[in-house]
């Protein structure tokens, strides 16, 4: 781990005001959704002290558990911390990103011990979209949650380039899932308060280089739905949005869970074509898992997970577009 410099305290103290007018703008959003009040511009912490009582927050309406993964509950980390910066790429063949060898997890004790993962290996590479396919249970999820630095391998090693996941600070997992991973879920994890602009500008706003989010809303063909709220959206353009905010920060890394489960399959499809573009045009690897077989060939690689390994893996020689995909 390279050396932290510190941040200039100018650049530290606008971006630190940056987010503050950010979360003082999603509060007050929040409170005239739940509460139907309608605080005036010059709203204070008073007004918001005075009313806070008549808001009620509940675990099945708030969508805090996947903005954690999406890297939206960093906005409280020391912003001057270095970001974790992979090494330049040499030329030549493709550079490899993940190194995962003997990977195990394992859940519970005794009796009630389950082992999700139970020594798995494999490599992938930049550029690659990669389709992991298999049955409930056969350890997708969980595969996916220790790539992208949401869980910790019991055992094995998992290395991102030169960074070592099995061993890294809490810190540093953070400044890992903030700067170099997208993670796009079956449910859209959208504040419905919140337009699709502002959904995605939570993102930019703590991303070390982040592109517009209007540019991130373009890629995803929802130029003309920058303004709306979700409410206003249906289930695959709310998807969308949340691929927007995924790739925003213009990470190295994408990891799709089920993207399409909760879709029918044309709106599905055109999830799917967002997905696609997003792995040609930016040349980000990316990892789709789901059970749908009809999804391996849009792959550059499939591998097949059974009972926490690695059953078998193919490369299709052409990959098939996703406009092309029914099931």
């Amino acid at each position: 781990m390279r050396e932290k410099k510190p941040a200039p305290s100018g650049a530290f103290s606008n971006r630190r005001c940056r987010v503050a007018q950010l979360n003082l703008r999603i509060w007050l959003r929040s409170i005239t959704y739940h509460s139907g009040l309608k605080p005036s511009a010059n709203a204070s912490g008073e007004t918001i002290q005075q009313h806070g009582k008549r808001i009620a927050f509940d675990s099945s309406r708030s969508p805090t558990a996947g903005l954690l993964a999406a890297g939206v509950a960093v906005i409280n980390l020391p912003l001057a911390m270095e970001p974790l910066t992979p090494e330049p790429a040499a030329r030549g063949p493709r550079r490899k990103v993940f190194h995962v060898r003997g990977l195990t997890k394992v859940y519970g004790l005794g009796l009630a011990e389950v082992h999700a993962l139970a020594g798995v290996d494999l490599d992938l590479f930049e550029g690659e979209l990669v389709v992991l396919l298999g049955p409930s249970g056969s350890g997708k999820t969980t595969l996916l949650n220790n790539l992208g630095g949401l869980d910790l391998p019991t055992a094995g090693e998992l290395r991102y380039q030169d960074f070592d996941l099995t061993t890294a600070e809490e810190s540093d997992l953070t400044r890992y899932r903030r700067d170099s991973v997208g993670f796009i879920f079956q449910f859209y994890n959208l504040i419905p308060s919140l337009t699709a602009r502002e959904n995605v500008a939570l993102i930019t706003e703590i991303a070390r280089d982040p592109m517009p989010p209007e540019d991130a809303l373009q890629m995803v063909n929802l130029g003309a739905r920058l303004d709306h709220f979700p409410a206003q959206l249906s289930g695959g353009e709310q998807q969308r949005v949340a691929i927007a905010r995924a790739i925003a920060k213009r990470p190295e890394v994408l990891l799709c869970d089920e993207p399409t489960g909760a879709l029918d399959v044309r709106t599905g499809i055109v999830v799917l074509e967002a997905i696609e573009r997003v792995n040609r045009d930016l040349g980000t690897l990316t990892v789709v898992i789901t059970h749908n077989a009809v999804m391996a060939d849009m792959a550059d690689r499939v591998i097949h997970l059974s009972d926490g390994r690695v059953l078998n893996e193919h490369r299709n020689s052409v990959r098939a577009a996703a406009s092309s995909l029914n099931w």
